[in-house]
């Protein structure tokens, strides 16, 4: 079944089930073939030719360039076109799952002189020769990244051009030398992560490609779906291209000759039931023999909550900047979708024994790719706005800086009262107009009117049954941007402002061309929602309180019957002493002693003993109460023998246990009203 994996390549897991495709699902996956066809097409075929044609324009002027750069560096001309130079694609247009728009993911691999120290020549004299070309636009060199690339168009295609230098001076790779991993022997750590993209996606393609068709139609519904949910964003915290990929060809691994349909099915339950943060993987890990050792992942890491697992050589975990609020957002988004298949799947499954055509029941599926109304799901948004004075500043910029979002979320969980902090990944064209209403704003520097920028939200929901008072984010945004946004290449006028909103006053453009009022029935309801779980909180805790009461007064009754039993029988024999001690006293010619001493002292040890049942109560509850405390060693005197001094037993007067009744009711009462509205600048 894998017949052209590289040896030490070895599939994680065997198949669970060889059983054909099944014939309805076949039709399933047909219907959602029409759907993704119409919804979400892929590149026309006008439009591939266009890329190749790029990609062929890039081959050729890489070799020139190398070509060049050889001779300039002493190598003798006639063995300059030795020294190679080849470019790979990574990424959905090496899967197939492009679409108009996409970019291309094209790595170069180039020659030990052609690098050297950042920028290097491959950011200089290659910048300048792709900088005159005419049909060349947005031109953007960015050597500082964790990947170093330069971003362009050409043609109208996004291009992200990203050097790997190879330790030599021969840079000559076909896809089979590609796959092997001494390729990576002595490259260095930038260089590898370069290579790794195509290394990935060819390993993909090989895990999958006896069942090919069916896992690229299932990524494609994937890719769309995510989109539309706004879960679609490795670098704000959710998934991207590469994961969903991974993912898919995990499903295809344990059922080889799944439909479409049934891929993307089991994705989406394996993705809420699986016992996170154990890893998903593809592939067994292994350490190449005789090679230098890159680092790889191995296990599960204290912050990382959902490890998917690259299969190449060396491995790493493809989704570590998901955090616990992108995790929650991506398991309902999950759970959501597992439903929705089982619902969507009967109806058409009906409609078609019914004898509609495939076509017109495809329609079924537009509620699993509904758009998510993230504008209607919070109270609450801050917005980030990334700025900069030029388009070119701002693309290096915001590259950065929207990486440093996630950092921003994970410092957000420390607060225990939001229950969900959620980034939408579609950013908005930032206006620089000062007339929007806020809460209050925030920024990094004091550069005013920056030419261009990018705005992201954030939506922030408050937990009901934890929120008292105001939420002062104002501390956390200062040591986010004191601590997370130190940028070596910063440039002034590059920052992140900040503008809390409420829903009201949301900007009118992120409600796009359907309105603020089509958004109100659902913001409604999401209010509605809220109130409800507001008041089942306080339903709960006014159980708990009265549960607590009552188990407080049931231990009262009884330790007080415990002490009446105790009293009684002191006062027995108290009686009997009595009796004796009278009896001897008339035969002598005495007078009658009074039993009220041991009555009261029987009395006090009841008391006593009822004081240490509530103390121990008040204990096991976590509450306190300096009234009605008796220390262990008054317990034992009032369970003992018959105590003569009354006085020795600590108790408060009434005038003090009045005193402590209005303390602890003034604690439970605040004198400051109770702020319902959450304000995020206090």
């Amino acid at each position: 079944m894998y017949k052209n994996l590289p040896p030490l390549v070895i599939p994680e897991d065997a198949a669970i089930s060889d059983v054909p495709t099944n014939p309805d699902h076949l039709e399933l996956s047909n219907t959602m073939y029409h759907y993704i066809e119409t919804a979400y097409p892929a590149e026309t075929t006008e439009g591939m030719a266009l890329r190749n044609e790029v990609l062929e324009i890039l081959r050729d002027m890489l070799k020139t360039w190398i070509k060049f750069m050889a001779v300039a560096n002493g190598i003798p001309a006639e063995d300059a076109d030795s020294c190679g130079g080849c470019i790979f694609v990574s990424g959905s247009f090496r899967l197939g799952v492009c679409v108009s728009g996409s970019d291309i993911d094209v790595i170069c691999v180039v020659p030990s002189f052609c690098g050297g120290e950042e920028p290097g020549h491959f950011f200089k004299s290659f910048f300048d020769q792709l900088n005159a070309r005419e049909d060349v636009t947005n031109l953007v060199p960015i050597p500082g990244a964790a990947v170093p690339m330069i971003a362009f168009m050409m043609r109208g295609i996004d291009i992200d051009l990203i050097p790997s230098i190879r330790p030599s001076a021969d840079a000559t790779l076909d896809l089979e030398q590609l796959l092997v991993d001494q390729v990576l022997q002595g490259v260095d750590e930038k260089s590898a992560r370069a290579l790794n993209g195509p290394r990935v996606t060819e390993i993909l393609y090989l895990l999958t490609e006896h069942n090919y068709d069916h896992f690229r139609l299932c990524l494609r519904c994937l890719r769309f779906w995510s989109k539309k949910r706004g879960i679609y964003s490795n670098k704000l915290g959710y998934l991207g291209g590469v994961n969903f990929a991974i993912l898919a060809a995990k499903v295809v691994q344990w059922i080889p000759k799944g439909s479409a349909f049934t891929l993307m099915q089991y994705v989406f339950q394996m993705m809420i039931t699986h016992p996170w943060p154990n890893e998903i993987r593809l592939t067994k890990h292994y350490d190449p023999p005789g090679m230098q050792s890159h680092e790889q992942w191995e296990h599960p890491k204290h912050n990382e909550v959902m490890p998917i697992i690259t299969p190449a050589y060396p491995t790493m975990n493809s989704t570590f900047s998901v955090n616990k609020f992108s995790f929650s957002v991506m398991q309902k988004e999950f759970k959501r979708a597992a439903e929705l298949c089982e619902t969507i799947s009967a109806k058409i499954s009906k409609r078609l024994q019914d004898g509609e055509s495939i076509e017109v029941c495809s329609s079924e599926w537009a509620e699993l790719f509904e758009p998510v109304q993230f504008f209607a799901r919070s109270k609450n948004y801050l917005r980030l706005d990334i700025v900069a004075l030029s388009a070119a500043d701002l693309t290096t910029w915001q590259g950065f800086a929207e990486s440093r979002v996630r950092l921003l979320i994970i410092k957000l969980e420390t607060q225990k009262v939001l229950s969900e902090a959620r980034v939408f990944p579609k950013p908005f064209t930032y206006e620089s107009a000062e007339d929007e209403q806020g809460a209050g704003s925030s920024s990094s520097g004091g550069h005013a009117g920056p030419l261009c920028g990018q705005s992201i939200y954030i939506g922030l929901t408050t937990d009901p049954s934890k929120l008292r008072g105001t939420l002062n984010l104002q501390p956390i945004i200062a040591k986010f941007q004191r601590d997370n946004l130190s940028f070596p290449a910063k440039k002034p006028g590059m920052d992140i402002k900040f503008k809390h909103f409420k829903w009201k006053d949301l900007p009118d453009v992120v409600f796009g061309e359907e309105g603020r009022e089509a958004y109100r029935g659902a913001y409604n309801a999401f209010k509605k929602e809220q109130s409800e779980l507001k008041e089942k909180a306080e339903q709960e805790r006014k159980e708990k309180q009265d549960e607590w009461a009552q188990v407080v007064e049931r231990g009262k009754w009884e330790m007080n019957q415990q002490g009446n039993q105790s009293s009684h029988e002191k006062l027995g024999i108290q009686a009997s002493e009595t009796e004796r001690t009278s009896t001897n006293t008339l035969s002598s010619g005495g007078s009658l002693p009074q039993v009220t001493a041991a009555a009261a002292a029987a009395a006090a040890a009841a008391s006593a003993a009822s004081d240490h049942a509530i103390a121990a109560v008040n204990a096991a509850y976590g509450v306190t109460n300096s009234s009605s405390a008796v220390t262990e060693e008054d317990a034992q005197k009032g369970t003992g023998d018959a105590v003569h001094d009354v006085s020795a037993i600590p108790r408060p007067v009434p005038q003090q246990q009045q005193q402590n009744k209005r303390k602890k009711k003034n604690k439970s009462k605040p004198t400051k009203k109770r702020r319902v509205d959450v304000d995020l600048f206090d």
